[in-house]
């Protein structure tokens, strides 16, 4: 960073530590001075900034942010990877929201799964630890299991292929 540069961010110390600290949403990050300033902190591997930043850091699931077709969900319909409901929700929101019980559509009625492989998993307030085989277990956490590839519905028929 240059002098000029160092010298306007000093001048504007005060107001920027204000806004972190008070409503960190507010700040400008086209403002060319605290970009260059930012730029070099998170430039830094080690160091104090660099150890809260990694800290605080929201961490972007690439596969998920890079392909358009995942970011578009119709709200209320099912989540095809876990049989979850597509739940809208406000950031202000996203601390209380738990996925394991709040985006649940189906019930504790028990069905019978066949289950590939041994496994623990919380669904709705408890931990289901299950061994490989046939196992009853509600239909909420059937139906996940099903939809990851770890189970299919016991009893007659064939397996998919």
């Amino acid at each position: 960073m240059g002098k000029t540069t160092a010298e306007e961010f000093s001048r504007r110390l005060r107001e920027v530590i204000s806004l972190v600290t008070s409503d960190p949403s507010s700040l400008n990050l086209k403002d060319a001075v605290l970009a260059k300033v930012i730029r070099g902190l998170s430039a830094q591997k080690e160091g104090e900034f660099a150890a809260m930043l990694r800290k605080r850091a929201a961490l972007a699931d690439e596969p998920v942010t890079t392909d358009t077709k995942r970011l578009i969900r119709l709200p209320s319909s099912l989540h095809g990877g876990s049989g979850f409901r597509v739940t809208p929700l406000a950031p202000a929101d996203l601390g209380d929201f738990d996925p394991l019980v709040d985006a649940v559509v189906f019930g504790e009625r028990d069905v019978k799964v066949d289950l590939a492989f041994p496994l623990s998993m919380p669904l709705l307030g408890t931990t289901f630890r299950l061994e490989k085989g046939v196992s009853a277990v509600p239909e909420a956490l059937a139906v996940f299991l099903c939809c990851r590839g770890a189970a299919e519905i016991a009893g007659g028929g064939s397996r998919a292929p």
